[in-house]
C-alpha cells in the first residue's frame, strides 16, 4: 500500500485550536482596550473642567472679581474657543454660579460613573474653593 501525501494545508483540528488560541487573546485584550477608552475620555474631561476653571478665572481677573452668568460669555469674550463637551456620551457640563457670582461649580453629566470603578454619578466637578474634585472625600 502507498501512504497518502500531506498537501502541505492545515488540518481541520489545527485550525480550531488556532481559531480557539485567537478568541483566548481577543476575549483577554479586548476588555482592557475598552477600559483604556473610558480612562483616555475620563482623562480628557478633567483637562475639560480645568481649562473651563482657568478660563473663569481669568474672566473673574478681567470683570471685578465676579465670575460670568453663563459658560457662553467665555466664549463670546474669547476666552475660550468653544464650548467642550465630555468626551464620555458628548453631554454639555453644568455650570452654575452662585447669585452674587462670586463662587461657582461646574459638574461632568458624563458616564464614567457607569464603568470607572469609585467614580460616582456627577463626578468630576470643579468648584471653588477647593478646584478640581475627581471623585467625593471619603466619609469618616
Amino acid at each position: 500500500m502507498q501512504k497518502k501525501e500531506h498537501a502541505g494545508g492545515l488540518t481541520l483540528v489545527e485550525a480550531m485550536i488556532i481559531i480557539v488560541v485567537i478568541g483566548l487573546l481577543v476575549s483577554i485584550v479586548l476588555p482592557l482596550l475598552v477600559k483604556a477608552r473610558y480612562h483616555s475620555n475620563f482623562a480628557s474631561c478633567i483637562f475639560n473642567l480645568n481649562s473651563y476653571g482657568k478660563s473663569l478665572d481669568l474672566y473673574r481677573s478681567d470683570h471685578g472679581s465676579f465670575y460670568p452668568g453663563k459658560l457662553e460669555e467665555l466664549v463670546e469674550k474669547r476666552y475660550l474657543p468653544g464650548l467642550k463637551k465630555c468626551p464620555s456620551n458628548s453631554s454639555e457640563y453644568l455650570y452654575e454660579a452662585n447669585a452674587d457670582r462670586s463662587k461657582f461649580t461646574i459638574v461632568c453629566q458624563g458616564w464614567h460613573y457607569r464603568v470607572l470603578d469609585n467614580i460616582p454619578k456627577g463626578y468630576p466637578q470643579y468648584y471653588l474653593p477647593n478646584g478640581l474634585v475627581e471623585s467625593p472625600p471619603e466619609k469618616k
